[in-house]
């Protein structure tokens, strides 16, 4: 990241490399939904922990689009990581 997000390249009066490009996040999240909660396991949503990214992407203007998560993923059955992959698919057709 570091290599990408330069200043006067990404960012700053010059930076503008990022401007308008579309970024968005697939997520394989170890624990269950349930975890990524304030009163999970985590102690956090998702939304708490991908907000420096979205703060990246608004300081660099990129355009965020959100994001493609698959939970419990260390639990993950082959069924379940091939509908995954099928709803990603999908996902990253529709930014």
């Amino acid at each position: 990241m570091d290599e990408v997000f330069l200043y006067g390249w990404a960012y700053g009066s010059k930076g503008d490399k990022l401007k308008g490009k579309k970024l968005a996040l697939a997520i394989s999240a170890g624990m269950r939904e349930a975890d990524y909660q304030e009163e999970g396991k985590c102690k956090a949503t998702i939304e708490q922990l991908i907000l420096p990214f979205k703060t990246t992407a608004l300081y660099s203007k990129a355009d965020f689009r959100g994001y493609y998560i698959l939970y419990d993923s260390h639990n993950a059955s082959f069924e379940t990581i091939a509908t995954s992959a099928k709803d990603y698919i999908h996902f990253i057709t529709n930014l």
